[in-house]
This record gives C-alpha cells, structure tokens and sequence, in this order.
C-alpha cells in the first residue's frame, strides 16, 4: 500500500506538470476550460491522497503499538 500510494503521488506531481507544459502552448477557449477542469480534478485527487496518507498513518501506528 505504501509503495502505490508513493506511486500515486509522484504519478500526481508528473501529471501536473505535465499540464502545466502543455498549458503554457495551447490557446482557445474551449481547450482552456479543459485545462481549468484537468486542474480541479488533479487538486482533488491532491486531497483524496493526503486523506489516504493520514488513514494509512492512523493504521500503521495502531498495528504498531
């Protein structure tokens, strides 16, 4: 689990800048909108994984103790 989640993270930063890239060539506002949308999907998985690192946390400490 915790080997996927630093895959997942590491996926997530790659992927937003990647965008960013490919942001900073494009026009139109349609393709824009896009970007815009790509952006608020990759901020909540942001939060989806900071949740699950809190809960893999809270997990690990009590299968520790």
């Amino acid at each position: 689990m915790t080997m996927c989640h630093g895959f997942a993270r590491k996926f997530s930063v790659d992927t937003k800048v990647l965008l960013e890239r490919v942001a900073k060539q494009i026009t139109g506002p349609n393709v824009l909108e896009l970007i815009h949308r790509i952006r608020d999907v990759l901020k909540e998985n942001d939060a989806m994984l900071d949740e699950m690192e809190i809960k893999a946390h809270a997990f690990y400490e009590k299968v520790g103790h």
